[in-house]
């Protein structure tokens, strides 16, 4: 026990030095890749140091708070991934690798709108795969199903409500409204989705808090899905969820694609070093009129 509390506080400092130099950095720089790359890192040994707690009888629900924790990582790396530009900067095309699989590679970590939706996206995707696999003869007690497909539907929720923000951004209020100020839009939708209906039945239905979260069906409330439910509730907020994600998407695919399509095909520039000498070189060949 000793052992996974120092191996956990361990990772806490790896996070917290990882943000903290991401906010050091001037706007201009590939700000994100320290954080998304150092967070993958953490997740992966949390989620190992999960598994071994589990499996060792040192505690039953690890796994659950990894997938969680997982699931609030996701959700918080897309309100910053919506607030990103949309345009690489001069110093993030400088540090892009030069070969194709490279690129491929790094794009998730890179800054951009487009690679932090797709960071949090395996992030959670990955983990929604990989938790029943890891419950398959580990643990004493098994992750119930109802607790796996409530994690997926919160995120495609809050990647819904993220995507849905940065497309009527850029579809009405790109004159007035800057990118910077995206996630606050989907933290916006997201709190009217979850208390609007919620007032609503207080108020008119005149129903208590404990009816709202046992008997209301809310689609597109994170409360809801967070309340007492059961699995074919879920189920079916969670085929709105996805409904709903994959239309948003689609509204966003043209922006996105353009990001994707820009960092592959960013030109490969030498360093600042290398471009003086070459100025340099170009001065000296270039002959002194008299």
């Amino acid at each position: 026990m000793g052992l996974l509390i120092a191996s956990l506080l361990v990772l806490a400092f790896a996070c917290f030095h990882a943000l903290s130099v991401t906010f050091l950095n001037p706007p201009a720089a590939n700000r994100a890749f320290p954080a998304r790359l150092t967070l993958a890192g953490v997740w992966l040994a949390a989620g190992i140091l999960a598994l071994m707690a589990d499996a060792r009888g040192v505690t039953y629900n690890a796994l659950s708070v990894w997938a969680y924790a997982t699931l609030v990582a996701s959700g918080v790396g897309l309100a910053i991934a919506v607030s990103e530009r949309d345009q690489l900067g001069l110093r993030v095309k400088r540090a892009v690798p030069r070969g194709g699989l490279l690129r491929a590679l790094a794009f998730p970590f890179f800054s951009g709108s487009a690679s932090g939706i797709l960071w949090a996206c395996l992030l959670m995707g990955v983990t929604s795969v990989a938790l029943p696999f890891l419950d398959w003869g580990f643990r004493a007690r098994p992750i119930r199903s109802e607790t796996a497909h409530r994690i997926l539907t919160l995120f495609l929720y809050s990647f819904s409500y993220a995507l849905t923000a940065a497309w009527l951004r850029n579809r009405f209020l790109s004159e007035w409204f800057s990118a910077k100020y995206t996630g606050i839009l989907a933290l916006f939708l997201a709190g009217a989705g979850i208390w609007l209906p919620f007032l609503f039945d207080l108020l008119v239905w005149d129903m208590t808090f404990d009816q709202v979260m046992r008997y209301s069906q809310h689609f597109g409330s994170i409360l809801t899905v967070l309340g007492p439910r059961s699995l074919e509730e879920i189920l079916r907020h969670e085929l709105f969820a996805g409904i709903w994600a994959a239309a948003v998407l689609a509204l966003n695919f043209p922006w996105l694609l353009k990001q994707v399509a820009a960092f592959f095909r960013a030109p490969v520039r030498s360093s600042a070093r290398q471009g003086a000498s070459a100025t340099f070189r170009r001065l000296v060949r270039k002959p002194v009129s008299r």
